[in-house]
């Protein structure tokens, strides 16, 4: 097969996923679509969001300011919702061409992403493809070595929320190894420019930068224990900081490697680290781990059973929501067995992009190029 054509069946497989997700949704639009988040396959942030008469000040600015201008088309929060939702689909399709076009790939993964089944629940979730898309493509233009167009979208991807940092900090490690401080000096200075012209609004509405919830939920081991023991929730950023040294050693340890790797790896296990000691795992958080696993392991068994295990703990955090609100819900020691396996599974892929990174001669993607920048 060609390029050209395995292009075109990277964009129909994005469309055909968007797709399903539309059907998917389409009862909720029917019934369980209201302005609060939705109950089982229904839940999402967006629409809550578009109701309010004021966007929540806690989205992020890029996000922000393309919701604040679908919000001001003539209509209803559920036409807004909609409209965000083809907006989204119009960004998926955009990640799956990206991935096509990735130099330390073949052109297949693109058709492999768009179809990962886990997209179908949590696209339409939050505004996260935003942010990853933007990730998506720092890191390929890194790799075309075209690094100030790679700072400025690394700005944007700070902008777009969620864990996006940890793309511009491994950049940071490969442009120190490797090239000089010259270049990494040239590279932060440019993605925090971006990044904090983008926050301008914020700093000028004296809402913080940065925020943190102290209250644990969703699959994390506190929140789980709460719920077993039927005691409240304790309160407290622990686990956080427990991410934050598990992040400082892993920095330490990638600036000491003496092997050469994909940066992508060193994301994947930046991330792994974060989304397993937040404060939630929330089910839109699996797809930043998604998008990456792509990139890392293009290998459709291991992405599958991947996937299967991740839809399994979104649906048990959307029988839990039901729990809380009286209807048929989760057990819950069913909801944190699967919860206790979704661990694994995030710690796993943490673990195995880290032995991809330390062993030389596995990576066949790595041997395929070269990586390192001019000086």
């Amino acid at each position: 097969m060609t390029k050209a054509l395995l292009l075109r069946a990277a964009i129909l497989s994005a469309l055909f996923m968007m797709l399903s997700t539309f059907v998917m949704h389409t009862p909720c639009r029917n019934s369980n679509y209201t302005e609060s988040q939705f109950t089982s396959f229904c839940y999402s942030d967006t629409p809550v969001q578009f109701a309010a008469k004021t966007l929540p000040t806690d989205i992020a600015p890029v996000p922000h300011a393309i919701m604040w201008v679908i919000q001001k088309v003539p209509g209803e929060f559920l036409l807004h919702t909609v409209l965000f939702q083809l907006f989204i689909s119009a960004i998926f399709m955009l990640l799956t061409i990206l991935v096509s076009k990735f130099p330390a790939h073949a052109p297949v993964v693109g058709v492999m992403m768009a179809l990962m089944p886990l997209w179908a629940f949590t696209s339409f979730i939050s505004s996260d493809l935003i942010s990853i898309t933007f990730s998506t493509a720092t890191i390929y233009y890194f790799y075309k070595r075209k690094l100030e167009i790679s700072a400025v979208l690394a700005g944007f991807a700070i902008a777009s929320g969620s864990w996006t940092w940890v793309v511009a900090l491994a950049i940071g490690i490969q442009l120190y190894k490797y090239a000089s401080i010259k270049h990494l000096a040239k590279y932060a200075g440019i993605s925090l420019a971006i990044s904090l012209i983008l926050n301008l609004p914020r700093i000028f509405s004296q809402l913080p930068l940065l925020s943190f919830s102290n209250q644990y939920g969703d699959g994390t081991p506190l929140y789980l224990w709460s719920l077993l023991s039927g005691q409240g929730s304790p309160e407290g950023l622990i686990s956080i900081w427990i991410g934050v040294a598990l992040t400082v050693f892993t920095i330490r340890w990638a600036i000491l490697s003496v092997f050469d790797y994909r940066v992508e790896l060193l994301v994947l296990v930046f991330v792994c680290i974060q989304v397993i000691t937040d404060t939630s795992i929330s089910p839109q958080s699996l797809s930043h781990i998604l998008f990456l696993l792509v990139l890392c392991f293009p290998s459709i068994k291991y992405l599958l059973k991947v996937n299967v295990a991740m839809i399994v703990y979104i649906i048990s955090v959307w029988l839990n929501y039901e729990a809380d609100s009286g209807t048929r819900g989760i057990n819950p020691i069913n909801y944190a067995v699967f919860s206790v396996i979704l661990w694994v599974v995030i710690i796993s892929i943490g673990f195995k992009a880290a032995d991809f990174m330390s062993v030389p001669g596995d990576d066949e993607v790595l041997a395929s190029r070269n990586f390192v920048i001019e000086k």
